[in-house]
């Protein structure tokens, strides 16, 4: 019997009804920043989805990662990281104090807060399913204190092989201009191409430079991103795999039907504001979440705690945890709201997260029983 079942099935035992739990919220938390590494994305980030892409939170101080996964960025060997959204930070001040990093499971919300140089710097990051959107607020407690560069980096970029080859090619390209930041990219292997976007809004002046966007003497900042590609799916895209290897790169010119989208995502988002969007994904996210609760008696003593605190201690203890119990359930039917919605690609292996040049397993769909898993 797996963990979830094990976890339902005692309740069920207990007499546990769903209701309204003793428990508001489950939260994943840390004291420090996930290490920015594969090990760091893998045992430490944060992941966050809307089903159209996934994001992994690292929260850095003196820069955040932002490692945006599209589910139909292929290579040779399927799924790989899309793209890697940087933020280094000019307004830290020296050591980090009262540090933390949270996830809620209700709300899908991404948490991060310290003090640095007397100032209070907040961040919240979510993914919005109603306006497929990254967004991202940054704010300090002291007004002008807030400054930072915004620079996409495009990984694992390779020349184009000779036509017939392995077709292991990418080739990207980044432009910032005004207060928005382009994102080309073209895939060897089933000639994907990508386009993304990031328009940031702020109380600061914003200077553009090659492929980075400057932020200075911000109080706040407003940050929204969306991306797509050309793949469609549809027979052609499972036959003649010779016929979908791209001869030379292009990156020049986004695809015009993608780059249209993506763009009227980003400028809808960007008119409706912060608020808006934040409350009408708190809306659909949290309407999935709070559909099913399990309510465990005694769940109340740890609730709060540091999942690796928790774990650690009830090895030593030999004891169990009701609210851990509890964060497992919710954060198995986050993971599966997060990276499979209605209109998007189902739930791979690996939901719709990878940091790899090559996921493990090609973060396939291999039916004989990891897509039931994934949603049994």
């Amino acid at each position: 019997m797996n963990t979830v079942n094990a976890i339902v099935a005692g309740a069920i035992a207990l007499g546990v009804v769903l209701s309204t739990p003793a428990v508001e919220r489950h939260v994943v938390k840390s004291g420090k920043p996930a290490a920015d590494d594969i090990n760091g994305w893998e045992r430490e980030s944060y992941p966050i989805g809307n089903g159209w892409f996934g994001v992994n939170v690292f929260g850095g101080v003196e820069g955040e990662r932002l490692q945006v996964t599209e589910n139909t960025v292929l290579t040779k060997r399927n799924l790989t990281n899309a793209l890697d959204i940087r933020l280094k930070f000019k307004s830290a001040g020296g050591e980090a104090a009262d540090y933390s990093r949270t996830l809620e499971l209700e709300t899908g919300i991404a948490r991060v807060e310290y003090k640095a140089g007397g100032v209070r710097f907040t961040r919240e990051c979510f993914t919005s399913y109603p306006d497929r959107v990254l967004a991202v607020r940054l704010e300090s407690s002291e007004k002008g204190a807030l400054s930072f560069s915004l620079a996409p980096e495009v990984p694992f970029m390779r020349p184009f092989e000779a036509k017939g080859g392995e077709g292991g090619g990418r080739a990207g390209k980044v432009v910032a201009r005004g207060r928005m930041v382009d994102v080309t990219q073209h895939l060897q292997w089933n000639d994907v191409k990508f386009f993304g976007l990031l328009e940031v809004a702020t109380d600061g002046e914003t200077a553009a430079d090659g492929g980075t966007l400057e932020v200075h003497g911000a109080t706040s900042a407003t940050i929204f991103f969306s991306c797509g590609t050309n793949y469609r799916l549809e027979p052609e895209s499972f036959v003649s795999n010779g016929k979908r290897i791209a001869a030379e790169p292009s990156v020049d010119s986004p695809d015009p039907d993608v780059a249209a989208s993506v763009r009227a995502r980003v400028a809808a988002a960007s008119a409706k504001g912060w608020d808006r969007v934040k409350s009408d994904h708190l809306k659909d996210f949290s309407g999935l979440m709070m559909r099913a609760r399990v309510d465990l008696p005694g769940a109340d003593r740890d609730a709060g705690g540091e999942a690796a605190v928790l774990i650690e201690d009830l090895a030593k203890r030999n004891r169990t945890s009701a609210y851990l119990e509890e964060t497992f359930f919710q954060f198995g039917r986050y993971l599966l709201v997060s990276s499979s919605r209605p209109g998007t690609l189902p739930a791979n292996l690996q939901g719709t997260w990878t940091g790899h040049d090559q996921s493990p397993w090609g973060s396939g769909y291999w039916h004989n029983i990891n897509v039931q898993m994934n949603y049994w």
